[in-house]
């Protein structure tokens, strides 16, 4: 399995985590049918100004990524199942997101879109995630 704690892993962790982001800010202009791109809000551009905003924006993006690996110690609870695992850890994330979406002004944008993205992105990865362990310990089975 790999290794979770190593700077590499939160590298990779923040460089998902902007990915995601940046994908999910042009899904939400194509829903919202903008005329030019916009990954922060004009709420929140009018308070830091267009470059800060944004910057800021990808960094919280990097955040929300390295935050999800942390967060992922819930999977290693052996007394916990799977489902709670995976509850606790998505309770989690939409707990920062809301804040963080409070904080960014994204929620009055945005609100209606959030819990369905969040749970449409979060299935995504659990499921890619899941195959992949899966997958990694058929191959452990496999040496013994």
């Amino acid at each position: 399995m790999k290794e979770k704690n190593t700077i590499k892993s939160y590298l990779n962790s923040f460089t998902l985590g902007v990915t995601i982001g940046i994908f999910i800010s042009i899904f939400i202009n194509y829903l919202l049918k903008t005329n030019y791109y916009m990954m922060p809000t004009p709420t929140f551009v009018n308070k830091l100004g267009s470059h800060l905003a944004t910057f800021v924006s990808v960094i919280t993006f990097g955040l929300i990524g390295v935050f999800s690996n942390l967060s992922s110690f819930v999977f290693e609870k052996e007394e916990w199942s799977l489902l709670k695992a995976t509850i606790i850890h998505f309770v989690l994330l939409q707990v920062l997101i809301l804040v963080i979406g409070y904080v960014f002004d994204w929620l009055s944008y945005y609100f209606i879109m959030v819990l369905p993205i969040s749970i449409f992105v979060y299935v995504v990865i659990w499921t890619i995630t899941y195959f992949y362990y899966k997958k990694e310990i058929g191959k452990l089975k496999a040496k013994i």
